[in-house]
């Protein structure tokens, strides 16, 4: 490689990484900033922005397998789950926004799976169970949207 070449590799390889330490504190920013608007907003409004927050969680634990940080990257999955559980909760509980919340939470599943399965087989068990968990959940939402009404 000429060193003109291998000058112009360097640069182009820490302007790209130099992005992607951006991107990654852009989507923590986002996340802190959704977290604290959950909090402000009233509690039938919460369960479509919880599911939200879970699936932000599982994009920041793919960029953490991909950094080798597994000890972070289980923690954000476990949040993701307790995130998730925390907007059916919100919706079953004041009737509000199911529909969203649903389809929020099938994003953070299909996110769980295709993130799972990039992972090596040792390191799918923490990802599976909160797939297993969101893929609950969503059959709990979908049971409490379609339920008779009770008259």
């Amino acid at each position: 490689m000429h060193s003109g070449h291998k000058i112009f590799f360097v640069l182009a390889l820490a302007f790209a990484s130099g992005g992607a330490s951006a991107q990654n504190g852009s989507i923590s920013q986002q996340l802190t900033d959704h977290k604290a608007k959950a909090e402000r907003m009233h509690p039938h409004d919460r369960g479509q922005i919880y599911a939200e927050i879970a699936h932000e969680l599982v994009d920041i634990a793919d960029q953490q397998y991909a950094n080798n940080e597994f000890d972070k990257a289980e923690a954000s999955i476990k949040e993701a789950a307790q995130f998730a559980e925390r907007a059916v909760a919100a919706t079953q509980e004041h009737h509000k926004k199911m529909k969203e919340t649903e389809i929020n939470l099938r994003k953070c599943e299909r996110r769980l799976e295709e993130l799972r399965r990039s992972l090596a087989v040792d390191d799918q068990p923490p990802v599976k169970s909160a797939e297993d968990r969101v893929i609950q959940l969503r059959k709990d939402l979908l049971a409490a949207m379609f339920a008779p009404d009770k008259k």
